[in-house]
């Protein structure tokens, strides 16, 4: 992951973090213009994230979910105001866009593959996330809904159900409105 030294305002933070924050020579390391992740370089390390309020609070609670089960990071603080933040502990070792991974893809397939089957080898009781096909039905409803649904990009992935006429109604376009 590309982390870019940077010298941000603090200002805003919620005091429950701002401690780990301050005094950390932090970086840049987001990927998405949907929040803003900076790794603190202080003590074991640390990510804080930043996005819209509303936003993290799923992510924290399956964080939270997967460390009880010893495959996700520490939630070290969870606070909702006017944005949401996210402050976890580092996961020791090297994402998997490191040099040695990249440059050995049979390792990294491998390394996927184990972390993948242990992951799927969990038992899903208590999880915080539903994925039952109403529950998926009702977000992809809000989504519409919402205008989150984009078209090219479906088409760009090469979701082709995106222009069938029976996938819409389903999934895009309410009420047989399909022009």
């Amino acid at each position: 992951m590309e982390r870019k030294r940077i010298q941000p305002d603090l200002t805003g933070i919620p005091g429950s973090i701002l401690p780990f924050a301050e005094n950390a020579v932090i970086f840049d390391s987001s990927c998405s213009s949907a929040a803003r992740v900076w790794y603190l370089d202080r003590e074991e390390g640390f990510y804080l994230k930043r996005a819209a309020r509303g936003t993290l609070g799923q992510e924290a609670g399956m964080t939270a979910f997967f460390r009880e089960k010893g495959l996700s990071a520490r939630v070290v603080a969870y606070e909702s105001g006017e944005y949401d933040w996210l402050l976890t502990s580092r996961i020791a070792g090297e994402d998997c866009l490191h040099s040695r991974y990249l440059e050995n893809p049979e390792r990294l397939c491998d390394t996927l593959g184990s972390v993948l089957r242990l992951l799927h080898g969990q038992a899903a009781a208590g999880c915080p996330v539903s994925h039952s096909p109403e529950e998926m039905l009702r977000r992809a409803a809000c989504a519409r809904d919402a205008g989150k649904f984009n078209r090219e990009l479906a088409e760009e992935q090469g979701i082709s159900a995106a222009n069938r006429e029976d996938s819409q109604e389903i999934c895009f376009i309410p009420e047989g409105d399909h022009a």
